[in-house]
């Protein structure tokens, strides 16, 4: 990856010196492209969609709700009940029990 890196830029500073315009914007526009789709913010769930994994394994909820992306949140919680692992998605958190087993579905709201 570093190599990459140090190759780009020397890429971009000998077009840019060079003044070959499109070459330097060719090098240029692929990290841009990636920086941007890094930072596109993720849809926002509702939770009331996914009611229907309560109960299911945690395997089917991470298929439905895709694996954690780079925009959740995880860690474990405990209250009166137990204590359970969660995973916060934009807009809703899922939570699981130690067996595994979703327990419940909350929004963010």
């Amino acid at each position: 990856m570093a190599a990459y890196a140090g190759a780009l830029i020397t890429g971009i500073v000998v077009a840019l010196r060079r003044r070959r315009w499109v070459i330097a914007g060719g090098q240029g526009s692929v990290p841009l492209l990636l920086i941007a789709v890094a930072l596109w913010p993720s849809p926002r769930l509702s939770a009331s969609d996914y009611q229907h994994l309560v109960g299911q394994p945690i395997q089917s909820a991470e298929r439905e709700l895709g694996v954690r992306s780079r925009s959740s949140t995880s860690g474990f919680v405990r209250d009166d009940r137990g204590q359970f692992e969660f995973v916060s998605y934009r807009g809703l958190t899922v939570y699981f029990g130690a067996d595994g087993i979703v327990d419940r579905i909350e929004s963010e709201e």
